[in-house]
């Protein structure tokens, strides 16, 4: 199945454009008019809760899979289908739910909504798929939701199985990024790839990237967490003291989080 609007992602493409007769690139995405997000106070936990499963899953599957480090509430947009895709317009076939559901090429269970009549939708992609030596710093709003602790359905396993990191590879090349962030990228979708297939939640997978303050061995606790992720313990042992992280440290990265698996 192909990634387009599993996740919810609207439609965005790259583009370059000239400031002040200087060319400048990056990406245009198409805009929600929207209200709400998934910001936690009170109605936002309420509307949280109503949540699919499916939605937070296919959100979660992303942000693992591009070691999010800025996943809160504010860029998960809550769409109720009464505003529009089309500069805020509310009329036409572009409007609510068909709108955001024809944008996205959803259809079937991946684009339920569930009892709660919203959907979920991630923006703000910014802080992402850092170099494999830095995988300090993964942040996700949703590990503390209930959703996250419910099995994975069989439409989000089909769709982990069938992802082909080295495929996505030499779609990411074309697009001039750092090869220590395509290194995350591959590293992230084959721990997906390996949790979704040894049955862990997406809380479980998520808890093992990003760092535990709790685990702070000092008297005073550290301002930011001080002891490595099991993520990036793997990938330590995987790189070897090595300074790439190619096929045969993807290899050691698959065995080692095997057996860390198999002794958990």
């Amino acid at each position: 199945r192909p990634h387009y609007g599993f996740a919810g992602v609207l439609p965005t493409v790259m583009a370059e454009v000239e400031l002040r007769g200087t060319a400048a690139s990056g990406m245009i995405q198409l805009y929600l008019e929207h209200e709400q997000n998934a910001d936690e106070d009170e109605w936002g936990r309420r509307q949280i809760q109503a949540l699919d499963v499916h939605q937070v899953h296919a959100v979660g599957t992303l942000d693992v899979r591009l070691f999010n480090q800025d996943r809160h509430g504010g860029n998960l947009l809550l769409d109720d289908g009464l505003h529009g895709t089309n500069g805020g317009s509310s009329s036409g076939s572009s409007s609510g739910v068909s709108g955001i559901s024809e944008a996205l090429g959803r259809s079937g269970s991946g684009g339920s909504s569930g009892g709660s009549g919203m959907h979920l939708v991630p923006i703000d992609h910014e802080m992402i798929m850092p170099s494999w030596k830095n995988l300090e710093a993964a942040k996700f709003c949703w590990l503390d939701w209930s959703q996250a602790n419910k099995p994975f359905d069989e439409e989000t396993k089909a769709y982990v199985r069938a992802l082909d990191p080295v495929r996505d590879v030499a779609l990411l090349r074309p697009l001039h990024l750092p090869e220590a962030s395509i290194a995350t990228y591959r590293i992230c979708t084959e721990f997906l790839k390996i949790g979704v297939d040894r049955d862990l939640t997406l809380r479980e997978i998520g808890n093992m990237m990003v760092r535990d303050p709790a685990s702070c061995p000092h008297d005073i606790p550290c301002e930011w967490p001080c002891e490595p992720s099991v993520l990036e313990t793997l990938v330590a042992e995987a790189a070897a003291g090595g300074d790439r992280f190619g096929d045969a440290e993807i290899e050691r990265f698959r065995s080692a989080f095997n057996g860390y698996l198999d002794k958990s």
